[in-house]
């Protein structure tokens, strides 16, 4: 999913997403939603997997309001690093 369409969906739609940092993953079917720092973020709403230089990474599935404050918490203590 694009950024755009995740600002528009509301918070209590169930998504799937994984994370990979930019030196692990391998391009393949399914393309980053957005990118924070060194991750690439993955976001769907099946379930889908990722190749990584380590292998296979499957999704997990998380409401998205809850997905946006894990990721909004984890920007804000890296800015007060």
């Amino acid at each position: 999913m694009k950024e755009l369409e995740l600002k528009l969906m509301p918070d209590d739609v169930q998504v799937n997403f994984c994370l990979a940092t930019k030196e692990n993953f391998v391009e393949g079917e399914v393309e980053p939603s957005f990118v924070i720092l060194n991750y690439l973020v993955f976001v769907e709403l099946f379930p889908f997997a990722i190749r990584s230089r380590n292998g296979s990474v499957e999704s997990m599935e998380i409401k998205w309001g809850e997905l946006k404050n894990i990721l909004n918490v984890t920007l804000s203590k890296r800015n007060l690093a």
